[in-house]
């Protein structure tokens, strides 16, 4: 399903798996993907906008544009 959000931050994997050793919110995020050293992970906000009916989407690694099949 997509939707639109913002982008509020990117960051450093490095901060992120230090954040988890602290903030136990964070203490599972390690699980759901490729923390190693150089890269980096996206937090964004709140969804602003879910489109209805959900519209299938075949995403990428990163972030890319979606074109609608219309």
């Amino acid at each position: 399903m997509l939707c639109t959000t913002e982008l509020i931050d990117c960051v450093p994997t490095e901060k992120i798996r230090e954040a988890s050793r602290y903030y136990s919110e964070c203490v599972h995020e390690e699980a759901f993907g490729n923390y190693d050293d150089r890269r980096y992970g996206f937090l964004f906000g709140k969804v602003t906008h879910p489109f209805t009916p959900p519209v299938p989407a075949r995403g990428a690694l990163g972030l890319w544009e979606w074109e609608s099949p219309e």
